[in-house]
């Protein structure tokens, strides 16, 4: 029932302002390069950045043992680790329902996210206007981090856990709302920011809780690849 014409909010030369950087530089990506380039030429760079950061700055004591020490301090240091098997813990019902929770909850956050910008646009506000309020997201999840950490001493993160896959659920509520303005966007995204923040936190927590550390790597990277299954969707 929309009367205005559709508009090109990728190519448009009247881009979001520098507040939002991601944003920003995706839009001047995709308007000069084309949206294909502008995909490899993000990803390529966060890969990059982030290969560099972890390879460089993610070293524990654990590491510098059994560097020193060799094979049998590797062993001696895998059998210190409490926790479940690798195949006993992807078969378990406990997998299962976080894997599942995993999904549900990416699909809808991913879904959203990936359409801010042309969703608050056609609401009616403006393409810089959008681009703030997509901004809103990152700062929304660092906060859902911090506090979901806060809470988890406190708190199951069960619990936690359902009150976070149940915000986008406001989220889409005020989205759906007549009369859209900036602040009642932005407030809708940061609950889905805080959202997504606090579930990725929670996810590492329940599975180092459930199944503890001993194949913590095997486990949760299955969990990365559900999120990544559900990106993907």
């Amino acid at each position: 029932g929309n009367d205005r014409p559709p508009i090109d909010w990728l190519s448009t030369s009247n881009g979001p302002s520098a507040r939002n950087f991601v944003p920003r530089t995706a839009v001047w990506l995709i308007s000069h390069d084309g949206w294909r380039a502008a995909y490899g030429i993000m990803g390529l760079t966060w890969a990059v950045a982030g290969g560099l950061l972890v390879f460089l700055l993610f070293r524990s004591k654990q590491d510098a043992a059994v560097r020193e020490s060799g094979a049998d301090g590797k062993a001696a240091a895998d059998q210190a680790l409490a926790g479940v098997g690798a195949r006993d813990g992807l078969r378990s019902v406990t997998f299962i329902k976080i894997a599942g929770a995993a999904l549900a909850g990416e699909i809808v956050i991913v879904g959203i996210v990936v359409n801010i910008i042309p969703m608050v646009h056609e609401g009616g506000l403006s393409l810089e206007q959008a681009a703030w309020v997509a901004g809103v997201v990152g700062a929304s999840a660092v906060i859902g981090k911090l506090v979901c950490g806060a809470l988890v001493n406190r708190v199951g993160g069960q619990y936690i856990m359902a009150v976070l896959l149940a915000l986008p659920i406001v989220t889409a509520l005020i989205l759906m709302e007549p009369g859209m303005t900036m602040l009642s966007a932005s407030i809708a995204i940061a609950f889905l920011g805080f959202s997504s923040g606090g579930q990725l936190e929670m996810l590492v927590y329940l599975v180092a809780r459930h199944f503890g550390l001993r194949a913590f790597g095997t486990i949760f990277g299955v969990i990365g690849g559900v999120l990544s299954l559900a990106v993907g969707v």
